[in-house]
């Protein structure tokens, strides 16, 4: 949802007119003359009486899920009102797919990440919130070195193509622990060691 459609369009032309051309709003859909700048209405305002011939452009506006139809309207005083037919279907978004963040240690062996989908979904695997090319393949983390990475990926009906918004995946890789202390100790003798962590921050 949310997505408007590609446009449709149809042409009004008309003479002998005495006031403006009116087309009505019909829930779902949206109209255009120039397939840029639409809305819920339009007004077509004769020359001399007379509309040229003029496209009309109509798409479904994706507001809320469902198959809107009916009759687009054109109205004018004292001319017989004309009606165009529409229907269409605006399928709902998937929801995000069930991610959860890991962690490594630098030069562990990572694995592919994964995702939950919904039944008849695909995961679709990103490297950027917005835009990029997206990947069937789930990606495999570097743990070459310390730091944070970020990971995107959304999942696609398979059936009508809706894809939904992107689930956020975060891998830390942290350093090794760095042992402190004596390195060498005598027969009979105690020693305490210690050892201190540094926190992944992002790379």
């Amino acid at each position: 949802m949310d997505n408007v459609s590609s446009a449709q369009d149809f042409v009004v032309s008309a003479f002998g007119l005495t006031a403006d051309i009116s087309i009505t709003a019909l829930t779902g859909y949206e109209y255009s003359l120039d397939d840029s700048t639409y809305s819920s209405t339009l007004t077509l305002s004769p020359t001399s009486g007379t509309v040229a011939s003029t496209t009309i452009y109509v798409r479904l506006t994706g507001a809320s899920a469902g198959s809107p139809s009916g009759n687009i309207t054109l109205s004018s005083t004292g001319v017989t009102s004309q009606t165009v037919a529409v229907s269409g279907t605006v399928n709902v978004l998937p929801t995000l797919p069930t991610v959860s963040d890991v962690s490594y240690c630098v030069g562990e062996t990572a694995s592919a990440l994964t995702a939950t989908t919904a039944t008849g979904n695909s995961l679709q695997w990103y490297t950027e919130a917005i835009g990029g090319i997206a990947s069937t393949t789930a990606p495999i983390p570097a743990t070459t070195s310390a730091g944070t990475t970020t990971y995107y990926v959304s999942q696609m009906n398979n059936t009508t193509g809706c894809e939904s918004d992107r689930a956020t995946i975060t891998i830390s890789v942290n350093d090794l622990p760095v042992i402190s202390g004596d390195t060498s100790v005598a027969a009979g003798e105690s020693v305490t060691l210690s050892a201190t962590t540094t926190p992944a921050t992002s790379g």
